[in-house]
C-alpha cells in the first residue's frame, strides 16, 4: 500500500514539474509557431511575438516574408504589419528596434501617446500610419519626435491646431497628409510652420482664401504648389486674365 501511494505520489510530481515547465517555458518559442509567414496578415502581437518577429528577420533577411516586399520597382527593407489593429506601447517599443529602412502599420486606425512614444524612436527612414483617421494632441506630439525622413499619414481626415501645431515641429524632410480634404484656417497656420523639405498636402479640394494665405507664408517650399485643388472659396479672390500684347496695345 505505502508502495503503491509513493509511486502515485512520484507520478503527481512528475506531473506538476512538467506542467511548470510548460508554463515557465520561454513564450517566443510558443509565439514563434503562432506567427504566419505573411506579416500583413498578423492582426494581434504580443511583446514577446514581436521580439520573435524581429529574430526571425535577423536570422533570415533573404527569405523572411517581410523583407520580400516591392515598392515604386525596387526591392525595400521594410517590416509591413498592415493587418495589426492594436498596439500596445510595450509592443510598439519593441516593434522600434526593427533596424529596417521602412515601418509600415497600415491598419492601425487608433494610437495611445505611449505607442507614438515608442514608434517615434524607431530608426529607420519611413514610418506609415495611414489608418489613422484621426489623431490627438498627446499622440502627435510624441509621434512629432520620429525624425526619419518620412511620416505618412495619408489617413488622417481631420487634423486639429494643436495636432497639427505638433506635427509641425517635427524635424524630418517630409510630412505626408494626403487624407485632409480640407483645413481650417488655425490648423494651416499652424501646419504652414512646418520646416521639412515637403510637406504633402496634395488631397485638399477646397481652399478658402485665409487658409490659403495661411500656407502661402509656409516656410516650405511644398506647402504651397501641386494641390489638386477642385474648388476654391467663392470668397478667395481670383487674378484677373492677363491681356495679350495685342489686346493691349489696340485696347
Amino acid at each position: 500500500m505505502h508502495a503503491i501511494a509513493r509511486r502515485s505520489l512520484a507520478g503527481t510530481c512528475i506531473l506538476a514539474v512538467a506542467t511548470w515547465a510548460a508554463a515557465w517555458a520561454p513564450r517566443d518559442v510558443r509565439a514563434a509557431d503562432r506567427l504566419p509567414a505573411n506579416t500583413d496578415s498578423i492582426e494581434s502581437l504580443t511583446p514577446d511575438q514581436a521580439r520573435t518577429l524581429l529574430s526571425r528577420a535577423r536570422a533570415d533577411r533573404d527569405n523572411f516574408r517581410l523583407f520580400g516586399g516591392v515598392a515604386s520597382g525596387r526591392r525595400w527593407n521594410g517590416l509591413s504589419l498592415n493587418g495589426l489593429k492594436t498596439l500596445d506601447g510595450e509592443t510598439a517599443h519593441v516593434l522600434a528596434e526593427f533596424k529596417g529602412s521602412a515601418l509600415s502599420l497600415k491598419g492601425l486606425t487608433t494610437l495611445t501617446p505611449e505607442a507614438a512614444a515608442a514608434l517615434a524612436a524607431f530608426q529607420g527612414n519611413e514610418l506609415w500610419l495611414d489608418g489613422l483617421t484621426t489623431l490627438t494632441p498627446e499622440a502627435a506630439v510624441a509621434l512629432a519626435k520620429f525624425a526619419g525622413e518620412n511620416l505618412k499619414l495619408d489617413g488622417l481626415t481631420t487634423l486639429s491646431p494643436e495636432a497639427a501645431r505638433a506635427l509641425a515641429g517635427r524635424p524630418s524632410k517630409r510630412l505626408q497628409l494626403l487624407g485632409l480634404t480640407t483645413l481650417s484656417p488655425e490648423a494651416a497656420a499652424a501646419i504652414a510652420g512646418f520646416q521639412g523639405e515637403s510637406l504633402v498636402l496634395h488631397g485638399l479640394t477646397t481652399l478658402p482664401v485665409d487658409v490659403a494665405r495661411s500656407l502661402a507664408r509656409g516656410r516650405s517650399p511644398a506647402a504651397r504648389p501641386g494641390m489638386a485643388l477642385s474648388r476654391i472659396s467663392p470668397h478667395c479672390p481670383r487674378r484677373p486674365p492677363r491681356r495679350s500684347r495685342r489686346s493691349a496695345a489696340t485696347g
